[in-house]
């Protein structure tokens, strides 16, 4: 019974410290390797929408999205496609429409100034591209510029030429720089657990970026760049999300991808947790049992 009784209490406290608050947005796909925060995320996109709005004014993918940007031009509808679950984003194209495909979620609630307060992004991809002009990438996310805040854009891509993941490091040509070697970033989807905070500890970068990857609580990887200010929605703070090069072909594979405007480090999945807590619980009633 008092092995019973701890395992319960265990239990407990286990979802009271890692479960979302009840009108949080939460990640609830079973592939998922990491808690979401106590606090929930401030958006998820879940990969399971690829619609293309009737009026391109935030109407596209899950109906928050918008491709009317310099970097976009999407019309065939057979290059952004779901199976329900993952989003596919493709780009075989150097010429012509369809030859940069790229969204923006405007992040309306986020309050101004959110990298350099601290934000964490949250995403399960794959794909093979590259960091590009003005520092844009696959997934990022921008904080407009206003009064006396910078503008500052942080870009992700997946790049087998590099070899893993990379980062723009300022916002020229060619500014990706590698955060962590992963051999197959373009075909297995990894979780990948970002966080962003302003760092001016090493001379002349203004960001820290680390990386967690897979449920693993040790960061794999941190480095220290700058931001680009390029803004492909100048007036708003949004996620960015798309292959956005003129001159790059792609692919891009979502099954989630989300944000929170503070810079949480992660905890396991509870289901990891859980499995931990029972193993303690069990060992600790057998000892009582033969104490006994």
């Amino acid at each position: 019974m008092r092995g019973i009784l701890l395992l319960v209490s265990m239990a407990t406290m286990l979802v009271l410290l890692t479960g979302a608050g009840v009108d949080a947005a939460t990640i609830t796909d079973p592939d998922s390797l990491f808690a979401d925060p106590s606090s929930g995320w401030g958006y998820v996109y879940n990969g399971d929408s690829a619609t293309m709005g009737a009026t391109n004014s935030y109407d596209s993918l899950d109906g928050t999205w918008d491709h009317d940007n310099p970097s976009d031009l999407w019309t065939d509808t057979s290059k952004v496609t779901t199976d329900g679950d993952v989003l596919t984003i493709v780009d075989s194209l150097s010429g012509g429409d369809d030859r940069k495909i790229f969204f923006g979620h405007n992040l309306s609630e986020a309050v101004d100034g959110l990298v350099d307060s601290g934000v964490t992004l949250r995403f399960r991809a794959s794909g093979d591209y590259a960091i590009n002009s003005l520092g844009k990438g696959q997934i990022g996310i921008r904080q407009r510029a206003v009064d006396s805040i910078s503008g500052r854009l942080v870009s992700f891509a997946f790049d087998t030429d590099a070899g893993g993941m990379t980062v723009n490091d300022g916002g020229g040509e060619d500014t990706g720089t590698l955060l962590y070697a992963i051999d197959d970033v373009d075909t297995a989807m990894h979780d990948y657990w970002i966080t962003i905070v302003a760092d001016d500890s090493v001379a002349e970068k203004t960001h820290k970026v680390t990386l967690w990857m897979d449920g693993d609580t040790t960061a794999k990887a941190s480095v220290n760049i700058n931001t680009a200010g390029v803004a492909d929605y100048s007036s708003i703070n949004y996620l960015a999300m798309g292959l956005g090069a003129s001159a790059l072909t792609g692919e891009l594979n979502v099954d989630y991808v989300a944000y929170q405007a503070a810079a949480i480090a992660p905890v396991p999945e509870p289901s990891t947790w859980l499995l931990a807590t029972v193993a303690v619980a069990l060992f600790g009633a057998q000892r009582w049992r033969r104490r006994r």
